[in-house]
Formats: structure tokens, sequence, C-alpha cells
């Protein structure tokens, strides 16, 4: 809607939020879906009434974005869509190719919902949907465009979801709470905002427009006819193996983000040396969100990132790597480098809302799509608070809810605007690493998509700082 007058009582997008709406643009989508395996009897009816309770506490899943005039500026707002009932779409997963994986035919599965027209100036932001694979097994997925929630909103709705499914199955308060994104947490020692518009616009463009030349290269792939298409792997390693993992990174003092992050850039000097590529600087982007650092602490989406660069020198020793890479995130955080690209992103945003809304588009969506990383990993952690003394557990999500037991975590960011050749997301389940790769297409072709899939999973197993002959 153009030509209204925005109101205090009005919600507007800012910062990121806003870069997520205008970058829907061409074949950019921004959709993050996200769910869980669920085995047992679901009871639909009980989960069409959690999803009801828990989106009380997400206004913005239910809500359009329309365009206003707000001190002198053209300015994104939610526009609350009050009559609208959420639906759950039930459906059987049935596809035929066997050959594929649950994660392929699951994308198959929802492709009409996955591809259709996300722009927020028409449509709500979400999807829900129930599939089921066969008697007794099922899976909840979640679709949300970018702009509505980040991983840490995206946690807090699934809690709130399970919750609410326990509560009116077993007429008993779960043994976790959780908040919706309203809440407004105490936090000490936040960094305040600068407005030095210049600086974080000369910043973006240091890190954006004008990439080192010696930035690690990725061959393109010309005989590919979709070089838009994204190839998605996912990998639960054993419980064994991600043990030794877990045991490993402890012993050196290295967190297992740190292991997965070595690993992943160790198999890019791999991958590459076998391709007659000289190894060069490779940039690891680091998601964060930053609700105890910096920005308001109850919008959808307040997240940003910190960047870790490393030479093939630095690589060259396994212990040496292993503490540059703990050392170097560490002191970026120190220095606020995620402060900054949060600003960036803000500063953005402000700089283009005097033009067009078409223009706008065109522009976001352009800057977006110049990877400022090679690899970008966005990892979970510790998501889950025990039911007894408030710790948190490895667990992404509680194992039991009602009758039902949680299986599976699923979690795929699809036709994203932000640009990287790879992305990693992650974080432990069961005791178990859950890794999801998305290649681009641009530079791997399926079959090479698995090869390095295997390759980095082998180098975060077996010697993930252990590129010894980056030449």
């Amino acid at each position: 809607m153009r030509g209204e007058n925005a109101t205090e009582n009005l919600s507007l997008l800012d910062g990121m939020a806003e870069l997520m709406v205008l970058s829907n643009y061409g074949s950019a989508k921004n959709i993050i879906l996200f769910g869980m395996g669920l085995e047992g009897q679901l009871d639909e009816s009980a989960m069409q009434g959690a999803l009801i309770k828990a989106l009380d506490g997400f206004p913005h899943f239910l809500s359009g974005v329309r365009e206003c005039r707000y001190m002198g500026s053209n300015r994104l707002m939610w526009s609350d869509q009050k009559d609208l009932v959420p639906v759950l779409q039930v459906s059987d997963l049935e596809i035929p190719d066997e050959s594929l994986s649950f994660e392929d035919r699951l994308l198959a599965h929802l492709d009409g919902s996955l591809n259709k027209d996300w722009d927020l100036l028409r449509t709500v932001p979400t999807e829900f949907h129930v599939l089921h694979h066969s008697q007794g097994r099922h899976s909840f997925i979640g679709l949300v465009q970018h702009a509505a929630a980040d991983a840490w909103t995206i946690s807090r709705f699934i809690k709130r979801l399970l919750g609410g499914y326990h509560e009116i199955m077993s007429g008993q308060p779960p043994p976790w709470q959780s908040e919706g994104v309203r809440r407004h947490l105490p936090v000490k020692g936040r960094s305040k905002t600068d407005s030095e518009l210049w600086r974080h616009l000369l910043f973006l463009i240091r890190k954006g427009l004008m990439p080192s030349i010696r930035e690690q290269y990725f061959p393109k792939i010309s005989h590919n006819g979709n070089g838009r298409a994204e190839h998605h792997i996912k990998v639960v390693l054993p419980t064994d193996e991600s043990r030794n993992i877990i045991n490993r990174a402890a012993r050196e003092n290295f967190t297992p983000l740190d292991v997965v992050i070595g690993g992943v850039n160790t198999a890019i000097d791999e991958w590459n040396r076998a391709l007659y590529i000289p190894a060069g600087i490779i940039t690891t982007g680091l998601t964060v969100q930053m609700r105890r650092r910096h920005g308001p602490t109850d919008a959808p989406v307040n997240s940003s990132a910190i960047l870790l660069k490393s030479n093939p020198t630095q690589r060259a020793d396994h212990a040496s790597f292993g503490r540059f890479i703990s050392v170097q995130r560490v002191s970026r955080f120190r220095s606020r480098m995620d402060v900054s690209i949060s600003q960036a992103a803000l500063s953005l945003a402000k700089a283009v809302r005097l033009l067009p809304l078409a223009m706008r588009r065109k522009a976001v969506h352009y800057f977006l799509g110049r990877p400022m990383c090679s690899v970008l990993v966005t990892w979970l952690g510790n998501g889950w608070s025990g039911a007894q003394g408030r710790r948190f557990t490895t667990d992404l999500l509680a194992r039991k809810v009602g009758d039902l037991e949680v299986s599976e975590i699923h979690g795929i960011g699809h036709a994203l605007a932000l640009k990287a050749p790879i992305r990693v997301w992650g974080g432990l389940f069961r005791e178990r690493f859950n890794l999801v790769f998305t290649l681009g297409g641009e530079h791997f072709t399926r079959p090479e998509a698995e090869s390095f899939v295997e390759r980095a999973l082998r180098t975060v197993i077996e010697n993930p700082f252990g590129c010894t002959s980056c030449d």
C-alpha cells in the first residue's frame, strides 16, 4: 500500500529485516525452512491448536508489509492481518524417486510453496505444514521469510509450539518455558548505535564491493544450465564420531564450532588444490544474534555476523591454525565487528530510502548478491533449556513431547539473497552433529557438491586443521 502515514502504533521494519524484504527480487526468496521429524501418533487438531497458541507470541508471522512515509523517507512497516486464521496444511510425502535424499524429497514436495511469490507487500511471511511419511512418522515444517525471523526467533517459536502441543495432550504445562519476540531481555553492557552513516557505508563498500584480489577463487560452471540452483546436503554424524569431535575440541581448548570451521577451510584448500587452483584468502562468515549486544531485544530479526580471514600460511599447521581461528573469533567480538556489520546493514537500508521502491529493490538485491565470504556458517549451539535447574543441554529440541518423539531437526535456507559459494548450518541434537551444506549451483554440479561434502566431513572428523601443503 502506498501514500499512508505511519503512526506511533505501527511497527517499522529496521536494518536487516528491511533488507530481506527489499532483496526479495528476481530469483531470491529469502526463505528459511525449519521443522522436526516426529514419531508416534500425531493429533492434527492438537497441533493446529498449538500452532494458533504459539503464534500469539509471534505477530510478525501473520503480518504483511506496506510502504509509508515516515520522518521524510520511504519506510516499510508491518501490517497486521488480524482476521487471518493460520492453516496447518496436511499432506502425504509421496515422492516416487526413492533414490533422493529426504531433504531433496522434502524440497520437491514443497516446491510450489517455496517458489511462490514471497513478496511481503502482497502476502504474509509464513506457511506451516504437517507431512505424513508413513504410519507413525511425520514432519512439522514451517516456511518463514527471513524478514520475519532469524534462528533465534525460530528456536523460540518451536519451543512454544512444542510446549503448546504438550500442554494440550497432557493437560500439564511443559517443563520448559519460552516467550515470544515481544519480551525485553535485561541486558548489560549493550553497544550504543553509531550514527556515522558514511563510515558504515565505507565499511560495506570495503567488505562487499571491493573484495581482496587474493580472495579464494571458486570456479564457475559454464556448462551448468541452471547456475541459480542450490544443492542442499544434510549429514547427521553418528554418536561416537560426534563425541570424538567434541572430546578432541575440549582437549585442545577449542569449541565444536572451531572444528567445523577448520574442517571446511581445510576441505576448501584440498578441493581447490586438486583442481590446480592456487590457495588464497578464505573468509568465513559466522552469523550471530545481536539481542544481548546491540539493537532491539524484541525484533523478529536482529542478526549480524563476524568475518574470519586466513591465508594459506596461517592454515598450514594444525595447532597454530586451530588456535588462530579460536583467538580470531574472540577478537572479532571484542572489536565489535558484529555491531559494525549490523550498523552497516541499517545504513544501507537508510541510504536507499529516498529511492522509489523498485530502484531500492534492485540496489539492495545487487549489493547482497555479491559474496562477502567464501563460506557462511550458522551455528545454533546449545539451544534447549533442560527441565531441571534451567541448565542448557546440547540438544536443540526436546526429545519427548506428549506422546511424540522428536526424532530429527530440519533447517535449510532457500534462495537467500545473501550469497556465499558454501553455506553450513549446524547444531547438536541427540549428541550428534547435524550439518546442512548448501552449495551454489554456479560453482558446483550435484556430484561435485556431494564430493565436496564428503571431503569436508572427512576433514572435520579426522583432521580439521590439517592442511599441510597449501602452496
